[in-house]
């Protein structure tokens, strides 16, 4: 019905719900297909009562083609989709710290076929510049340590989790500033354990930033999607890998499961989500009743 949010999701209106995940119009299985038929039938649905949907994904460098040769994803490339992207402007520049290691996000904006709004993230590369190097976390979707993507799939979680968090704060906080006595605090979906610290490190910086609006009226729902895909590691890999990564040590306790024997950052999410007032939800029946 035209009127559904009124009827059965009023506090929605006037807000900008987000939807964030490792793949969406760049797919490369089944997570991104969801997110591609969610975003679609959700922007219908929002829109008619003065909501909105934005979503992001990583703006990857390199992808196969058809023949398993790796080429350039660029312009043209999201301009050919099935879901057209055009449009795409750079927005941002701004340091991102995965551990020790210093680097710059770069997000860049463009709108599809179907109205919706459509952030990327990419980055700088190791060395810690604003303009040098190919990309090293955004490099390609997915193959993580290998020799055309070297990034660990928790390096690669770490930035664009961390990265996202700062992109939705610069677009809120602008949306804000142009229109303080209407705006809402968004509600961001993250879908899948490579988005699973966005809410840990939405708290860290509304911690840091206790006067910062829009990081306090932020609310970060999470969703399961693969078993294999849950980020699980044994215990004295895992807290090598929390370290590495620079999570400290006092939230590592959202991590563990198997009475400590796992560190798991799937159950981060979904513990964080709960302790703080958000929802948790699984791609499927089985995943919500395990």
């Amino acid at each position: 019905p035209e009127d559904w949010l009124s009827q059965w999701a009023l506090n929605l209106k006037g807000r900008t719900v987000w939807q964030a995940s490792s793949e969406i119009w760049h797919p490369a299985g089944g997570l991104g297909h969801v997110m591609q038929y969610h975003g679609i039938a959700m922007n219908e649905i929002l829109r008619r009562e003065g909501a909105s949907l934005s979503q992001i994904e990583p703006s990857y460098h390199l992808r196969y083609d058809q023949q398993g040769n790796l080429v350039p994803i660029d312009l043209d490339y999201y301009a050919s989709l099935p879901a057209e992207i055009r449009d795409v402007q750079e927005l941002y520049r701004y340091p991102v710290k995965i551990g020790t290691i210093d680097t710059w996000a770069i997000a860049s904006k463009g709108v599809n076929r179907y109205g919706i709004e459509i952030y990327m993230i990419s980055d700088t590369g190791k060395n810690g510049g604003q303009f040098d190097d190919e990309p090293y976390y955004t490099r390609m979707l997915y193959n993580y340590q290998t020799r055309d993507n070297p990034v660990s799939w928790e390096e690669f979680t770490a930035f664009f989790s961390m990265a996202a968090v700062e992109l939705v704060r610069r677009v809120e906080g602008e949306r804000r500033e142009s229109a303080p006595d209407t705006w809402k605090g968004p509600i961001v979906h993250t879908n899948d354990a490579q988005i699973s610290l966005f809410e840990l490190y939405r708290g860290i910086l509304s911690e840091a930033h206790p006067d910062d609006e829009v990081l306090r009226q932020m609310r970060v729902p999470f969703t399961t999607h693969t078993y294999p895909n849950r980020g699980a590691f044994g215990r004295a890999y895992g807290e090598e890998v929390l370290r590495r990564i620079g999570i400290p040590s006092e939230y590592w306790r959202y991590f563990y499961r198997d009475w400590g024997n796992t560190v798991d950052f799937t159950s981060s999410a979904i513990r964080l989500a709960h302790d703080r007032g958000n929802w948790t939800g699984g791609v499927s029946a089985k995943h919500v009743d395990d």
